[in-house]
């Protein structure tokens, strides 16, 4: 956390720039935690105030156990939108509630209570990884121990979105590979070593292949239909 405008790096960012960050226990029993970004917002800056920015992650990080690590995240990603695009202006006139029609800028943020039975959260308690986030792609990175390695392998939920790389410094010197089978069974003692393998952890029962779906091979047109839907789950399989 920076306070106000005495940091290089952060004085070219002030939308990022987190000034304050207060807690309290309320007296029934909860914790408030208020913080705040843009520092040095006077009356005489105006007429535009108080923006966050798109392209920013706000977090406020809480350490439960004393060790320097965030065991609950909360993260915001606004997405600013004009009411009005007649004025370039914030706001024609004081606010006095969310719905106000002078309100010419809204921001909106999607909602994200913390969950023990999130994958994060799960994950996290084994790994002693990074903090928690709600993106799917973000949150794996996040599930990772320093120095961890984030493979990612298939398409079904869409590609990982353009990112910098420098994400990976800032989550722990995080490794990252998307890996095809074919580069890896190139050559043929490399397809038997894999398939040896394979085969021994199955038959040693350590690996358990669940078949989901039986097909009567004359219904193979339905199975390829539920698999183009991805209604299927798991191994299908085709029965003469």
């Amino acid at each position: 956390m920076s306070s106000h405008r005495e940091a290089p790096g952060i004085a070219k960012d002030p939308v990022a720039d987190n000034t304050d960050t207060y807690a309290w226990v309320t007296p029934n029993n909860t914790v408030t935690i208020i913080t705040n970004y843009v520092p040095v917002e006077a009356p005489a800056g105006g007429p535009n105030f108080y923006e966050f920015g798109d392209d920013c992650l706000y977090e406020i990080n809480i350490d439960n156990d004393g060790d320097g690590r965030a065991n609950v995240t909360y993260q915001f990603r606004f997405e600013s939108r004009n009411t009005n695009p007649n004025t370039f202006l914030y706001n024609t006139g004081p606010i006095t509630a969310l719905d106000s029609a002078r309100n010419e800028i809204a921001h909106f943020y999607p909602s994200f209570l913390p969950d023990q039975r999130h994958f994060l959260y799960v994950a996290r308690s084994l790994t002693r990884g990074g903090p928690t986030t709600s993106a799917v792609f973000v949150g794996s990175l996040d599930c990772l121990a320093p120095l961890g390695m984030y493979v990612n392998f298939g398409n079904a939920s869409g590609p990982v979105p353009q990112f910098d790389p420098l994400l990976l410094s800032q989550k722990g010197s995080l490794f990252m590979t998307r890996p095809t089978l074919v580069h890896y069974t190139a050559k043929r003692e490399d397809l038997l070593a894999a398939a040896t393998d394979l085969f021994e952890v199955v038959k040693s029962g350590n690996v358990k292949i669940e078949i989901a779906q039986r097909y009567p091979l004359k219904d193979a047109a339905q199975a390829h239909r539920d698999l183009e839907s991805r209604k299927t789950t798991g191994s299908a399989v085709l029965l003469p």
